[in-house]
């Protein structure tokens, strides 16, 4: 029962942080629409220059779903949000994420506002780079970009 309370209110923490998103940069009105209607969830393709900060269904690839489930489950997260990169180094999809530490999410939600956030970086093509860390983010398009 405890870990549905939590899930619970990562998800209403997530509304807030979608809506920091929608505010600040720009995010497109249908990712928390819809993320508030079902929980759907969107990530921002990145393929550059105008081609920057793409929406798409994150269940549109049943690969980044099953990616974004296991590491929700083992880390006790809740992803709200994705930004795929196509790098050098393989492919990104980074995890904008709610983390079990309630006690932190004010300070994360303050980052958030000033353009860096927590995250998972998960690299599609060799999962031994995947890692969690900081990245800064701008909006583009109605969807997000990953500056670093």
């Amino acid at each position: 029962m405890k870990q549905n309370n939590l899930r619970y209110l990562q998800i209403k923490q997530a509304i807030e942080r979608l809506e920091i998103l929608e505010k600040e940069y720009l995010l497109h009105e249908n990712v928390l629409k819809e993320f508030k209607e079902d929980e759907t969830i969107y990530y921002s393709e990145n393929l550059g220059g105008a081609f920057s900060g793409i929406l798409y269904w994150l269940a549109n690839k049943d690969e980044y779903v099953e990616k974004v489930r296991k590491i929700e489950q083992e880390r006790n997260i809740f992803v709200y949000h994705c930004i795929l990169n196509h790098t050098i180094d393989g492919d990104l999809l980074t995890m904008l994420y709610v983390s079990e530490y309630q006690d932190e999410w004010d300070f994360e939600k303050n980052d958030l506002r000033n353009g860096c956030t927590d995250a998972y970086v998960c690299n599609l093509n060799r999962d031994i780079d995947s890692e969690f860390g900081s990245v800064q983010i701008t909006g583009v398009n109605g969807g997000l970009v990953r500056v670093y």
